[in-house]
């Protein structure tokens, strides 16, 4: 009987001993940290995420639990331990012994555009008999831009052809002195104006200087995410945004200064995107990012509103491209009063597969129809 009841005080001060221990010591030198191989993607890319788990003291560490949550749009491979409702609720378990570091790699792929976060990282452990646990967060932070992608180039071409077509033939037919070209041989129809005196005495021929059209014009890509009907049309609304990311892309690498306008709200900012018009790939990189970031689940301001500040800002030089799969007449009379009338601007409608939709005998030839199955 002595016997017994010593080795359950025994038993008892080490269940309790350790269950102090773990309450005060687990903490102690245990960092969690998550690691994106990339902060920036594109639709449908697989990127990893690497979690990291250091225990840098002597006490081990049976079962840990490493949870975090994410957007379900971000999808990673089959895990029994993860639970995915509104959002992915991320549960790794490990045993992590003294002065020990661990890393686990995630591969995940990116299904939606969008801009995400990786929060609420948390770790939870447990005593040597696994009956008690104790929760610690961690700073996270993480954050994930995923682009738009393109649309596919041999569906968009003949769309595209026809739009630079519009936008070339609409530069003016005056020369800008100030955009300057190149510097070719002299003809006989050259203006002696343009003889360039330098160039000439250094090579010892007649050359003159070509200069470009104007620069004041731009592109303005409008894209309008206001739904034409009760129900919801996310497909259409995220295929408009890529075929506006496709357009920025094949006008920019032409040269062509673009702009962008939407009444879609920023996720961040929660206002509607607005870029001003720019060329290069630094400004591509900005259409793009502003893309990802538009939150379908922000009411969109009305399409007539919009339009609105297009006619005031819009000169008779530039040229509009609206992707849209709104047709109500508000955003018809709104096109019709554009300042270089119906020939300044195309309309890419996304629609469903074989919709027929009413856009008026006089906007027809300024439509493109694009099937979304």
């Amino acid at each position: 009987m002595l016997l017994l009841l010593s080795i359950l005080l025994c038993a008892a001060i080490l269940y309790y001993g350790q269950d102090r221990l773990y309450r005060a010591c687990w903490r102690k030198g245990l960092s969690v940290e998550l690691e994106l191989s990339d902060e920036k993607a594109v639709e449908g890319s697989v990127l990893t995420l690497t979690e990291t788990i250091s225990n840098r003291k002597l006490l081990p560490l049976p079962l840990v639990h490493i949870k975090f949550v994410t957007d379900r749009s971000l999808v990673f491979e089959d895990d029994p331990h993860a639970s995915v409702t509104d959002s992915y609720y991320r549960n790794d378990i490990m045993t992590v012994l003294s002065w020990q570091r661990l890393y686990r790699t995630l591969p995940f792929t990116c299904t939606r555009r969008g801009y995400y976060t990786f929060r609420e990282l948390t770790a939870t452990c447990g005593n040597l008999f696994f009956n008690t646990n104790q929760l610690a967060g961690f700073p996270c932070g993480k954050t994930l831009c995923v682009y738009p992608r393109y649309v596919d180039p041999s569906v968009f071409d003949p769309a595209f052809r026809r739009m630079l077509g519009s936008v070339l033939t609409r530069r003016l037919l005056n020369e800008d002195p100030f955009e300057f070209r190149s510097i070719r041989e002299y003809q006989s129809y050259d203006d002696r104006k343009s003889v360039n005196w330098k160039a000439s005495a250094r090579t010892g021929t007649l050359k003159v200087t070509t200069h470009d059209y104007t620069a004041a014009q731009q592109v303005r890509i409008l894209i309008n995410l206001e739904e034409f009907s009760v129900l919801r049309h996310d497909h259409l609304l995220e295929e408009g945004i890529r075929l506006a990311a496709t357009a920025a892309a094949a006008l920019l690498n032409r040269g062509i200064q673009v702009s962008l306008l939407s009444n879609g709200r920023d996720i961040i900012s929660r206002l509607p995107v607005s870029i001003p018009g720019g060329s290069g790939l630094s400004h591509l990189k900005t259409i793009r990012e502003a893309l990802a970031r538009i939150d379908l689940s922000q009411t969109a301001r009305p399409a007539a509103a919009l339009l609105d500040r297009i006619i005031t800002e819009t000169r008779a030089q530039d040229y509009l491209i609206l992707i849209s799969s709104y047709q109500k007449e508000d955003m018809k009379r709104q096109l019709r009063m554009l300042p270089g009338g119906t020939d300044s601007f195309l309309w890419i409608f996304p629609c469903e597969e074989g919709m027929d939709p009413e856009v008026g005998s006089d906007l027809s030839s300024n439509v493109i129809l694009w099937p979304v199955s």
